[in-house]
């Protein structure tokens, strides 16, 4: 019994001794305007932001669940740089995350005459990591309802701690690589050739429950459907990797069918 205690204190001894070290990862991006709608000071295919993210992340095993060790991320910061402008944080009122491959920041506000909603994702999969994202707005003015809306992609790169503390003027930030146009989508529609159970979401519009607002918010209406294997490249402006073989609906979010979204249907998704 008292050797059972003995190792019992022990396994609580090491338990207590074998915490990961947090480790910290700074990544820099320049963001691009892809596709702008409506009465806004963005141009398209301009830089307009430069991005900043301090993530905070240990690597831990758990050996409950495997003997390999995973990310566990404690902190993720963003910040803007614009110009000479010292950076100024943002706050993002849901983040989600698959390690350090793949951060998605959602927010959402609304008031009886302002609704506004924006997502952004940093994805390091495809190499070069690529920061992706857009924003819309709806506001009442002068009894009129005025919308814009806009997405961008930028290349990122890593930096140091120091080059975080001081960050340079945004027109001073290169990042080596460039964003490669990606596939036409649209011209991609197996819907032109054949009919599948899938295209019968055509003209419907694609929802995203979000869990922040409680209510389902709309991406788009959905213009057609492709098929991609696990693997493919599924970007739009971006590196994305699909996830699995399946069927992709074609999602015009901006109004321009040059830049669709593709996505794949999750347990959150509805068609109205």
């Amino acid at each position: 019994m008292k050797k059972l205690l003995g190792i019992l204190v022990l396994g609580l001894l090491w338990v207590g001794t074998a915490v990961a070290k947090d480790q910290e990862l700074y990544m820099r991006c320049k963001a691009k305007a892809l596709s702008v709608t409506g009465d806004i000071d963005i141009v398209k295919g301009k830089y307009f932001n430069d991005y900043i993210f301090r993530i905070i992340y240990s690597n831990e095993i758990d050996l409950r669940k495997s003997e390999k060790s995973e990310v566990k991320i404690k902190n993720i910061s963003v910040f803007i740089v614009q110009g000479k402008k010292k950076k100024f944080e943002m706050t993002y009122k849901e983040t989600q995350n698959k390690g350090l491959d793949t951060i998605t920041f959602t927010d959402s506000f609304e008031t009886k005459d302002f609704i506004a909603f924006s997502t952004m994702t940093l994805n390091r999969t495809g190499g070069q990591p690529i920061l992706t994202g857009a924003q819309s707005v709806s506001e009442v003015k002068e009894g009129k309802v005025i919308k814009y809306r806009f997405s961008h992609t930028g290349s990122c790169k890593k930096i140091s701690k120091q080059e975080f503390k001081k960050p340079v003027a945004s027109y001073d930030f290169k990042v080596a690589s460039k964003v490669e146009e990606r596939p036409d989508w649209y011209s991609l529609n197996i819907c032109k050739k054949k009919k599948i159970k899938e295209c019968e979401n055509v003209g419907k519009n694609l929802y995203l429950y979000n869990s922040i607002v409680k209510r389902d918010l709309k991406i788009g209406p959905v213009v057609g459907v492709v098929y991609l294997k696990k693997g493919q490249d599924r970007g739009t402006n971006q590196v994305r990797l699909a996830e699995k073989n399946s069927y992709y609906y074609l999602i015009d979010d901006m109004g321009d069918k040059n830049n669709l979204l593709t996505v794949l249907l999750v347990k959150e998704h509805s068609f109205k």
